[in-house]
């Protein structure tokens, strides 16, 4: 079945240093404008490099504009504030908590903008799992053009003046019903509503029991709802080539502990788990069959309840291929799990788990 609204032009880009230098080379020939939106923007090499690029860019009249989430890059927003706006760039921060109001704090505190995305002259688009940062992290990025583009340009536009995604005295089965009246299909995944964030939920659960040949997940943080695991089971106990690959390590030391809670029920019904070795595996894959997504989504409660994401449906035979391939690639770099393994995981570790569990909906 071939996807709805297909990208005119798509590459895959299964390493970070090749996706950063396309991206520098679009960035380069920008005419008009580039809005970004960045969890962690980090003023290092890598951010240098870049912000050297978007003030050539600044000075030939491209209008540019750059969110970063307040809490990703905390740390940097001040001085990527005097060095953006010193240079003719606008800078904004999604939900800081400056203002001193004590309510608006907690309405937006748990509310992150999680999206890795660079759009081109409103034509072209960088979707990715990769921050600016330097970093050996494992990363899967996409360049698109054409499609669904007009989208994201909406969407970002509502992230950058804050608009409330969410609003009080929403009629929860006027809801469910949108939901479930409206199939979700684009090719461009956005959850910058309720109705996109359960509707996109729903689409994947869907497709996960459904699936006929395979399920194949990488994903940095595993924490999923417990309807995907069911899904999981089931179709692995159907058959379907279902397999897992997760980060061996991780820059949040507990959430590879959280994900081993998973392992025994994944396990027991064949689903086959793969931990990556060479490097922490920051990635977000969903394949299913032939649909195959990338993008910034965890398979966690924050992706799905809280944060803004962004993922990519590809839709050109060559990157499905190029996906594919490479996922394998990972799989013989990473300690496939037995069950056995499963007993040299320490009590402390094991009660330590459970207790942060406590606080999915956090995580």
């Amino acid at each position: 079945m071939k996807p709805e609204n297909p990208w005119t032009t798509e590459q895959l880009f299964p390493e970070t240093l090749a996706f950063l230098d396309a991206l520098i080379l679009e960035i380069n020939r920008a005419e008009k404008s580039i809005d970004i939106e960045m969890y962690i923007f980090q003023y290092d090499y890598t951010g240098k490099k870049i912000i050297q690029s978007l003030q050539a860019a600044a000075g030939r009249g491209v209008q540019i504009r750059v969110l970063v989430d307040a809490v990703g890059s905390a740390s940097f927003s001040n001085i990527l504030a005097k060095e953006l706006l010193r240079k003719g760039i606008e800078f904004r921060t999604y939900h800081s908590f400056t203002g001193g109001k004590i309510l608006s704090f907690f309405r937006v505190v748990n509310r992150r903008n999680h999206r890795k995305s660079w759009i081109i002259d409103s034509k072209m688009a960088f979707i990715s799992s990769a921050n600016v940062m330097d970093s050996n992290w494992k990363e899967v990025g996409v360049s698109v053009a054409g499609g669904e583009i007009s989208l994201l340009i909406e969407a970002f536009q509502q992230a950058w003046v804050q608009k409330k995604a969410f609003k009080p005295g929403i009629n929860i089965k006027k809801l469910f019903s949108r939901i479930k009246e409206n199939r979700v299909r684009h090719t461009l995944r956005l959850n910058n509503s309720l109705v996109l964030r359960f509707g996109n939920y729903r689409d994947f659960l869907r497709r996960t029991k459904r699936a006929q040949s395979r399920i194949w997940f990488g994903n940095a943080y595993f924490v999923p709802r417990y309807g995907l695991v069911r899904a999981m089971v089931s179709s692995a106990r159907r058959g379907v080539d279902v397999r897992l690959l997760l980060s061996h390590r991780s820059d949040v030391f507990f959430m590879p502990w959280l994900a081993t809670t998973y392992y025994y029920t994944l396990l027991k019904a064949g689903v086959k788990i793969y931990e990556y070795l060479p490097a922490f595996y920051h990635a977000k894959i969903r394949v299913v069959d032939d649909w195959m997504i990338v993008g910034s989504t965890n398979l966690n409660h924050r992706s799905l309840l809280h944060d803004l994401e962004v993922d990519v449906q590809l839709t050109h035979p060559e990157s499905c291929r190029a996906l594919l391939i490479d996922m394998n690639a990972d799989f013989s770099k990473s300690n496939l799990v037995k069950l056995d393994d499963l007993r040299k995981i320490s009590i402390f570790q094991k009660l330590a788990a459970r207790f942060v569990l406590l606080f999915r909906n956090w995580l």
